[in-house]
């Protein structure tokens, strides 16, 4: 393991990058993983050395382990020790935390709806430095599919951006970035960020009830008033035309005119004539039944019309 670095002033740095020849295949309880935190914590607490140059291996071999640490040769020895010191303790802890980011974020969009499968958030790493991430899969993969795309996405991760402050994995169905500064949108984080710690080992309880409160029930919820909605706007606009046809059909009727009036043309009108046939038919024969009374110029008759009028019969 090799170990370079320079500062000009003591501060929290950002992590840049990582590089492992070769990693090897090792357990966390084997003899290479003790040797190798132990070689680390020498690189990060001496204390004697003040000419920017580190070398220290630890065990035994085939588990024995080497380390190297190089200050560049104008940087003074406390800045160097600090610098040294930080690179030990970022190098394993960098890439476990962005796991545990990403695999929160791939839970969130597997649970997503038929329309988006997304999820954005970050989180903090020990160094105070912010992780962002972003994982997305096509809408049409079921939450198991969609779980499965990203978990392989994150499987390139070693192949590709393992060790490097940024990186990007696309798949012809889900796709993952990640990276030290913020690159989308603030307002599509989602949930607050992950802790970065470890979890504790399970602690065996009984169940709780499941709760409604999950992505997929909020789902089926905001589907649910998404449809009430669209048939209440379907209802109100059958009946908004309904009543502007009625409206329509009052403004286009022809308005009768009063009966009052109709008789008063009726009876104004100076040429009105009837023939002898309808005016006997109209007075029953010239009944007596019909007769009104008698004047000067004749007898007067009641006619039974369509509108009642009164004729005289001249003798």
């Amino acid at each position: 393991m090799i170990d370079g670095c320079a500062a000009s002033q003591i501060h929290s740095p950002d992590f840049r990058y990582s590089d492992c020849l070769d990693k090897g295949n090792y357990a966390s309880n084997s003899t290479y993983y003790t040797n190798l935190n132990q070689v680390l914590s020498s690189l990060s607490s001496n204390t004697e050395i003040d000419y920017g140059f580190y070398n220290f291996s630890y065990g035994k071999s085939p588990d024995k382990v080497y380390s190297l640490g190089l200050c560049r040769g104008d940087v003074k020895p406390d800045i160097c020790r600090s610098c040294v010191n930080n690179a030990t303790n970022l190098l394993p802890l960098f890439s476990q935390d962005l796991i545990t980011l990403l695999d929160s974020k791939r839970v969130q969009a597997a649970a997503g709806g038929s329309l988006r499968k997304f999820a954005a958030g970050n989180a903090t790493a020990p160094n105070n430095q912010t992780l962002y991430s972003v994982v997305q899969c096509t809408p049409d993969l079921s939450d198991q599919d969609c779980s499965d795309c990203l978990t392989g996405a994150m499987g390139e991760i070693p192949n590709c951006c393992d060790g490097k402050q940024g990186g990007r994995v696309i798949k012809p169905s889900c796709n993952l970035r990640f990276e030290v500064g913020l690159f989308y949108d603030a307002t599509a984080d989602n949930a607050s960020s992950p802790s970065l710690s470890p979890p504790p080992p399970p602690v065996p309880s009984v169940s709780p009830p499941a709760s409604n409160n999950t992505p997929a029930a909020k789902g089926k919820e905001s589907n649910k008033s998404q449809t009430v909605i669209i048939v209440v706007l379907i209802i109100s606009f059958v009946v908004l035309i309904i009543i502007s046809f009625c409206i329509y059909l009052r403004v286009r009727k022809p308005k009768e005119k009063p009966q009052s009036e109709s008789v008063d043309e009726f009876r104004s009108g100076e040429s009105f004539q009837l023939g002898f046939g309808t005016i006997k038919v109209a007075t029953d024969d010239f009944s007596d039944a019909n007769k009104l009374g008698q004047g000067g110029f004749g007898v007067v008759y009641k006619v039974n019309l369509t509108l009642s009028i009164t004729l005289k019969r001249i003798i």
